[in-house]
């Protein structure tokens, strides 16, 4: 009776052991693992010069009905941005990784125009890779990259605001455990559940240091940040959901949004070797972070009223500059 009670005892516990956990064979690649975050660079890929022109009313000419876009409207333009606050349970099944890249200029020339003359505007996006090592052999487990949205031009030019969509996004090999096949209890080892997917939250910043016109600095500020919230990520390329998945991605907005970056006032030589003031190629850097997590009751996600951090660290010295 008694080693038949131990036997029970020890049949449960090791139950209770392996509850959750085998983890899916694309999952918990950790090895030779590197990061890569490059940025890809084009000033003729937005071809802002070849909009319509567009028509200025005076105050005369504008009607009750009539809308323009004056600087209360930025004001409440940096009010919409929404960020989404992320607490993960710290486990096998979470994993975070990042990067970031710096000494970055947003504009192939100099000008005398203003901070946010957008004339040669040389960013075009992004790319991320997560490179780890499977049977000694160089593998991208994550690859993602992401394109300034081209169908917010007038934004762009009217606004000073741009935004970002996916080209491409893939995941293969996850950093953080999955859970895919689970033994309930010792009666019903022969249940299983195959689940080899992945949740990501994903978020791009952009920062930048400048000086304006009127001699003030600024350092470190951060005048962009997207969020991109992805669940139930197909894992196994060889499943059948796997290539719509991803196919789907393509093309998609990334939540939030960035102001260009503000050009720093200094000065050039001109042709007779005087002092000129002019406003430089907008010096930036990017930092990218990612939190994986195989299991979606860890994450909780609360949505703030907007991106605070944004709007007191960064649009309210940007607003400064544009009133300027």
């Amino acid at each position: 009776m008694v080693n038949t009670l131990k036997n029970t005892i020890y049949i449960a516990l090791l139950g209770a052991a392996l509850h959750s956990c085998v983890g899916s064979k694309y999952s918990n690649k950790r090895k030779g693992e590197t990061m890569r975050l490059s940025v890809i660079e084009d000033s003729s890929y937005l071809r802002l010069h070849t909009l319509k022109t567009q028509q200025i009313p005076t105050l005369a000419m504008r009607g009750a009905s009539s809308r323009g876009f004056g600087v209360g409207e930025l004001v409440s333009l940096a009010a919409m941005g929404v960020d989404k606050l992320i607490a993960i349970d710290k486990s096998q099944f979470t994993a975070s990784y990042g990067q970031s890249v710096s000494d970055l200029y947003f504009y192939d020339q100099i000008s005398n125009t203003g901070h946010f003359d957008p004339t040669g505007i040389q960013f075009k996006g992004l790319e991320i890779k997560r490179d780890i090592k499977i049977r000694k052999k160089d593998t991208t487990a994550l690859s993602a990259t992401f394109l300034i949205d081209t169908t917010q031009k007038y934004e762009i030019l009217n606004s000073s605001v741009f935004r970002l969509r996916i080209k491409d996004l893939h995941l293969v090999y996850s950093k953080a455990k999955a859970s895919t096949t689970k033994w309930y209890v010792p009666w019903t080892w022969g249940n299983k559940n195959i689940d080899d997917k992945m949740n990501m939250d994903l978020e791009i910043r952009f920062y930048t240091s400048y000086v304006t016109a009127s001699g003030n600095f600024y350092d470190n500020v951060l005048v962009g940040k997207f969020n991109l919230n992805l669940r139930n990520m197909p894992l196994n390329p060889e499943s059948a959901e796997y290539k719509s998945y991803y196919d789907s991605l393509a093309g998609d907005p990334v939540g939030g949004y960035s102001f260009l970056i503000p050009r720093s006032c200094g000065f050039a030589f001109d042709e007779e070797k005087e002092l000129l003031q002019i406003y430089n190629q907008g010096s930036y850097r990017i930092e990218v972070s990612v939190k994986e997590t195989g299991k979606e009751k860890f994450i909780k996600t609360k949505l703030a009223e907007n991106s605070t951090e944004i709007i007191k660290e960064g649009s309210n010295q940007l607003l400064k500059l544009l009133k300027d």
